[in-house]
Order: structure tokens, then sequence, then C-alpha cells
């Protein structure tokens, strides 16, 4: 894919092309992500989204559960703690049931 950059953009795209990480280098989708934010936002939004990048790169987001498109992975719950939510759920059904016999008696 040959990446086209307007003649205005030239020196501002080849000042950013310094600030590229050297894993990404040669990555076209990175590059013309970069000249979108360039075209869109100047060289400001396109710096950012370079630094973004490079702060990103060698994380794996499931380890700090944290990334640009990963949440957090919540552990799942142990068979006791899902028991405990069911009899407290039914423990709340009743007193619902308690409340509309009480209101029914009253009119």
């Amino acid at each position: 894919m040959k990446l086209t950059i307007p003649e205005e953009l030239q020196n501002s795209f080849a000042m950013l092309m310094k600030a590229f990480p050297a894993e990404l280098q040669n990555d076209d989708d990175f590059k013309d992500t970069t000249l979108i934010y360039l075209k869109l936002g100047g060289m400001t939004l396109a710096r950012n989204y370079i630094d973004i990048t490079k702060q990103y790169l060698n994380n794996d987001p499931l380890d700090t559960g944290q990334g640009l498109r990963f949440p957090k992975i919540v552990e799942p719950k142990s068979d006791d703690d899902q028991a405990d939510d069911e009899d407290e759920n039914e423990d709340e059904d009743d007193a619902s049931d308690d409340d509309a016999t009480l209101s029914d008696e009253d009119e």
C-alpha cells in the first residue's frame, strides 16, 4: 500500500516519523493512522497518538488490567459466593411478598 502524503503535510509527517517507535517504522497501518491524526488535529494530536502508542507498545494490557481496548479482568465468582447470592435473593423475594399482602389487607 502506497501512502500518499499531501505536500503541505510532508515536512510535518517527516518530523513525526523520527518519533515513531522502532517496531512500527515500517507499519503502513500505523503510518496511515498517524497521517489521519495529523490531518484532523495537527502535530499535537498526531504526537499524542504516537506517545500513547509507545506507552502501551511493550506492555501486556492483560497483565496490568489497563489498556486501550482491554478492560480489567474480573475473577469469576466461586460456587460458595453464588450460593450466598441465591440465598440473599430468596430472602428479598420473601420480604417483597409480605409487603404486597399487607397492602392488600389495608384496602
